[in-house]
């Protein structure tokens, strides 16, 4: 009787010492954005790691440590037989058990994944250890809707905004500047919040939201600084676009004017043309000039014979 008792207690403290052997390590808290993929940090280590060939049981849970896994997989610890695939929609491990990583690997985090989750081993299904980690999610505040509500009294513009950490929001008109009085926010959610102010839809008002990680504005009525620039922009363009088109007109002419313009050479200057001397067809035209010759006082007869002098002509 004695020697049962013996053996029973002796079994039972190798256990305990086994399973005080078994030792797991988590990261205190993992910080995220939201959109990007986070690694929650989890390992372990056995005294008989390296000769163990029994089964590796890997779970996560969230929230809470007693409720049923969201996640879960079997190894069997023999480095000569594939793990497998091992992987949801959203989630996979992170690293190879029979390492004694058991890290968890979430895909494009979202607000809702943000809070604690529970690491969990089991070796043989005997010894298990568990531990928690806290999962931040970060989001820049982010203006969901600014909206003009007419169906209440007093009628107000409507502002939802989210983000984490919950920011402040501030409501700036264009008039009167930073309103604080009847200013009314509340939160509706983990990271909503609703807040509104009188409107009677002759100012132009922002709502504004800020936080340790970003900030987020809108105004109403929206700007239309962007159509206006867009107008100028194309109005700018059009008349560029007329005067280059003017002035390589008016370059055009007077480049085709100059062709049918000969300037006066010193030759024909110079000498008289007579009728002989008329211009073909085609050529620079020759006008008859008239002039008046004045004989000095003689009483010599100078008898003259009239004849028709030609000069070239630039015609402007």
């Amino acid at each position: 009787m004695t020697v049962c008792v013996l053996v029973i207690l002796s079994s039972v403290i190798a256990g305990v010492l086994s399973a005080n052997e078994l030792s797991m390590n988590v990261s205190k808290e993992v910080v995220a954005w939201r959109g990007q993929d986070a690694i929650l940090g989890c390992s372990f280590t056995h005294r008989d790691q390296e000769h163990y060939g029994g089964t590796i049981d890997v779970q996560w849970r969230a929230r809470q440590s007693s409720v049923k896994p969201f996640f879960e997989c079997s190894f069997k610890n023999i480095s000569s037989v594939s793990p497998g695939d091992c992987s949801a929609a959203w989630f996979s491990l992170h690293g190879d058990p029979r390492q004694g990583v058991l890290s968890l690997l979430i895909r494009g985090v979202k607000l809702m994944d943000e809070g604690m989750y529970f690491c969990c081993v089991k070796l043989d299904g005997q010894l298990t250890q568990m531990k928690e980690l806290k999962l931040k999610v970060l989001a820049k505040p982010e203006i969901l809707s600014l909206s003009f509500v007419n169906n209440s009294a007093p009628q107000r513009l409507q502002c939802t905004i989210e983000g984490n950490p919950l920011p402040n929001i501030t409501w700036l008109s264009a008039s009167r500047g930073l309103l604080v009085q009847q200013v009314h926010t509340s939160k509706i959610g983990l990271y909503q919040l609703t807040s509104w102010v009188p409107y009677d839809g002759e100012d132009r008002v922002t709502c504004k939201a800020e936080s340790q990680v970003g900030w987020a504005e809108q105004a109403h009525p929206p700007s239309n600084s962007l159509t206006i620039a867009l107008i100028a922009g194309s109005v700018a363009v059009f008349l560029l676009l007329a005067i280059g088109g003017v002035v390589l007109l008016l370059r055009f002419r007077a480049s085709e004017q100059q062709s049918t313009i000969h300037e006066n050479t010193p030759a024909e200057e110079d000498r008289p043309l007579h009728s002989s001397h008329r211009p073909a067809e085609d050529t620079v035209e020759l006008q008859p000039v008239y002039a008046t010759v004045v004989l000095p006082a003689s009483s010599e007869v100078v008898t003259c014979t009239p004849d028709i002098l030609y000069s070239t002509v630039s015609l402007h």
